[in-house]
């Protein structure tokens, strides 16, 4: 007796003397050639896009304007003028004046552990910039010519130039990293920086040293954190556990992954940020004090 069961395009035959497994042969795929649009004109693009119903939801149009000369560039931030300052993750600052890449990079950047995704971060002008000329950049900080390296903030004034001058780290990390992990800032509606430090991915075997996944739930470290600091890289006095033993008195949120991307919502004041996770689990998260986040 022979019972037979279709799922899909699998059929199983279930006989006394054991299973024969055969498969329907799926239908010739079709390869189609898609060629990139050129660089050397603005290219313009619709966000508009279709419903559940099949109906369109229109959407703008947006203008993009090709920039090339850059290599792994990161952040970007604007200045008053218009022009945008952009880092590279080789650890350079660049600028692009009047819609031109400035071939000199800007000096004074420190020295940058660029390997396996970390370099030269973010970047953000201070909300009195126009006045203090301060800049904020994150970057990994090469510990002995190992391929660990430290989270770290640096503030310096820019004045226009091709030079950055009082440039010195603010913060860093007590412990260091071995593998991928993004230092990302902004400045929030109180004037602090939010600065969040991903974990990596899990360490090998035979290092006990630098950060591992489960320090995301450690209290005691900066990795898997949101961090909320003065400008002078200091720890507010009313963070969420300031003064609360075995824990970094600079925490804002705990139990961040990887975040790609920090932002405060206009109106509701939240801190959304965007965490890179294992097998493809992105998501958006806010963030809000004593160390509590909601995925989205």
């Amino acid at each position: 007796m022979a019972y037979r069961f279709s799922v899909g395009f699998l059929t199983l035959v279930i006989q006394a003397t054991g299973i024969v497994q055969t498969s329907a042969a799926p239908a010739p795929q079709q390869e189609v050639a898609v060629e990139p649009p050129s660089l050397d004109r603005p290219l313009i693009f619709d966000s508009s896009t279709r419903g559940s119903g099949g109906g369109k939801l229109p959407g703008p149009k947006f203008r993009v304007v090709p920039l090339g000369g850059l290599s792994y560039p990161y952040a970007l931030a604007f200045l008053p003028d218009g022009n945008i300052l952009i880092t590279e993750r080789a650890g350079r600052l660049r600028i692009v004046r009047d819609g031109k890449l400035d071939p000199q990079p800007i000096a004074g950047i420190p020295d940058v552990l660029n390997t396996r995704l970390r370099g030269m971060n973010d970047l953000a002008l201070h909300p009195h910039f126009a006045e203090n000329h301060w800049i904020y950049f994150t970057y990994y900080k090469p510990v002995g010519g190992t391929a660990n390296a430290r989270a770290t903030l640096a503030r310096a004034r820019y004045d226009g130039g091709h030079a950055l001058s009082d440039v010195r780290d603010i913060f860093s990390t007590d412990s260091v990293v071995s593998g991928p992990s993004a230092a990302k800032i902004v400045f929030g509606p109180d004037g602090k920086i939010y600065m969040a430090i991903g974990i990596p991915i899990p360490r090998a075997a035979n290092d006990t040293v630098s950060a591992d996944v489960t320090d995301a739930q450690d209290p005691n470290s900066y990795y898997g954190k949101v961090l909320r600091l003065n400008d002078d890289g200091s720890a507010p006095q009313d963070n969420p556990f300031s003064g609360r033993p075995g824990h970094k008195p600079e925490l804002y949120a705990l139990g961040i992954r990887n975040a790609m991307g920090l932002y405060f919502h206009p109106e509701t004041g939240e801190l959304w940020e965007t965490e890179n996770g294992p097998q493809g689990g992105d998501e958006s998260t806010s963030s809000r004090p004593a160390g509590t986040t909601a995925g989205r």
